[in-house]
C-alpha cells in the first residue's frame, strides 16, 4: 500500500468517526462551571435546548471533585470560567471523567 493509499484510508476512518460523534454530539458532553450562579444560569439557558439534560449535565468544579461522576467516560469535557479553577483542580476533573478531548473556556 502506497503512502498516499494509507492517507487516504486514514482521512475515511477519521471521517467515518466525526460523522458517528455528530450523529449525537452532545450524548457524553459534561459541562463543569466554577460557580453556583454560572451553573444555574447555564442550565437556565440550556434548558430550551436540551430541556431536563441541561440539570445533569451542567455541574459545579466543587460538585464534580466531591462527587465525581456517574457515568466514568465522556466524549467531551468542557470548563467554563477555567482560569478561576485551581489548575490541580482542572486535571483532576478531566482525569476523573476520562475525557477524550478537554476544552477550557476563559470567559
Amino acid at each position: 500500500m502506497s503512502g498516499s493509499e494509507r492517507l487516504r484510508k486514514q482521512i475515511k476512518l477519521k471521517g467515518d468517526k466525526t460523522a458517528k460523534q455528530r450523529a449525537n454530539p452532545r450524548a457524553t458532553l459534561e459541562t463543569v462551571t466554577a460557580t453556583i450562579e454560572a451553573a444555574e444560569d447555564l442550565k437556565r439557558k440550556l434548558a430550551n435546548r436540551i430541556g431536563a439534560e441541561a440539570t445533569t449535565r451542567v455541574r459545579t468544579m466543587a460538585s464534580v471533585l466531591v462527587n465525581g461522576f456517574k457515568e466514568h467516560t465522556h466524549n467531551r469535557l468542557l470548563i467554563d470560567e477555567a482560569m478561576m479553577n485551581h489548575f490541580g483542580a482542572i486535571i483532576t476533573a478531566a482525569l476523573l471523567a476520562k475525557a477524550k478531548n478537554c476544552c477550557l473556556s476563559a470567559t
